[in-house]
């Protein structure tokens, strides 16, 4: 049994990114309770809240108490977007994901989630953007081809001048890479 924080916030993440979310926050609170300002264990306690409560409300005070300790928390931000977007907040979603890129802007999460964004409100092209870029991050980037193949095929829809081949392109190598991927296969 754990009792030091590190080991118990490691320990509660383990348990949220599995979904056993009564032991995460177990975990967290007993971080928390012995100090109430890591962030991280805050950050798992606000995953937990949004994934199994539903409590997007609950989940972003948590967020926002994060990185109002560590302003620098990356995961904050891009938890902060995410739950803002689930809540039809839109600039605030925008505003912590460009938080999230301008302090690592070499990790594709911030691109991939804020290209969602963008494709919620129908901003094809702004999404095509952010999906390039997190491709040209991670190199393998399978998990984004068929997400910017769906983007360009919804260009080409608005749009019949725009190039069909860019989304055969992407869905092609995203199928190529993995033949169940989401996006791809719609």
């Amino acid at each position: 049994q754990p009792s030091n924080e590190a080991a118990l916030t490691l320990r509660a993440r383990a348990y949220t990114r599995q979904s056993k979310y009564a032991e995460g926050w177990a975990d967290a609170a007993k971080v928390l309770a012995k100090n109430p300002k890591n962030y991280d264990a805050l950050n798992i306690r606000g995953v937990i809240k949004r994934q199994r409560d539903k409590d997007l409300n609950g989940a972003l005070a948590d967020f926002t108490q994060a990185v109002a300790i560590q302003p620098d928390f990356y995961l904050g931000y891009v938890n902060i977007g995410f739950t803002n977007r689930a809540l039809g907040k839109v600039p605030q979603a925008f505003s912590a994901f460009d938080r999230a890129i301008a302090l690592e802007p070499n990790n594709p999460v911030a691109y991939e989630n804020r290209a969602s964004l963008f494709g919620w409100i129908l901003r094809w092209e702004d999404a095509v953007n952010d999906m390039t870029k997190a491709i040209s991050i991670d190199a393998a980037g399978s998990g984004y081809l068929g997400l910017r193949g769906y983007y360009h095929l919804r260009m080409y829809l608005n749009d019949t001048s725009y190039k069909l081949s860019r989304a055969e392109n992407d869905i092609t190598r995203a199928l190529l890479l993995n033949q169940n991927d989401m996006f791809a296969i719609s």
